[in-house]
């Protein structure tokens, strides 16, 4: 079966992972900036893997209380503590409102929608988050006069 999701949830799922996705990537650009951090795990690069890593999870899982349990231990740790602590709680309640609309447009199978809504979403924080990550600051850069721009 093909799920469909309307496209006003669409733009909204979009819009809310951008969101936590720049909240992700400003966090990052101030905590683990150094002089080789470019793509180390521990640096900006490798934080898409804790988002990538969701996606997987989202393919066998679509339960919001499993979700939140893997979230919050990521949270937990060392290695990745950076990355979420300062968006975990908007995270889960992004969740929580996915898992309530897939229920309120509900037209078929409920858990298959939802799965396929928080692949969705967590596709589009990844890509934002990249974006960000990787052209966002080029981008600020440019329009604060920081080179390149028309004269």
């Amino acid at each position: 079966m093909k799920v469909k999701l309307s496209p006003d949830f669409k733009v909204w799922m979009v819009w809310e992972a951008s969101q936590l996705a720049d909240r992700m990537a400003a966090t990052q650009s101030q905590s683990s900036r150094g002089p080789n951090d470019d793509e180390s795990d521990e640096g900006r690069g490798g934080d898409t893997s804790q988002l990538r890593n969701l996606i997987q999870i989202t393919q066998k899982e679509s339960e919001v209380p499993v979700l939140r349990n893997y979230i919050e231990y990521q949270t937990a740790r060392d290695a990745t503590r950076n990355f979420w602590e300062p968006v975990y709680e908007d995270v889960i309640k992004a969740l929580e409102e996915i898992a309530e609309k897939c229920e309120s447009e509900a037209t078929g199978d409920e858990v298959e929608r939802r799965r396929f809504a928080l692949q969705s979403f967590f596709e589009y924080m990844v890509r934002r988050y990249v974006f960000q990550t990787k052209i966002g600051d080029r981008a600020t850069q440019g329009a604060r006069g920081g080179g390149g721009g028309l004269s």
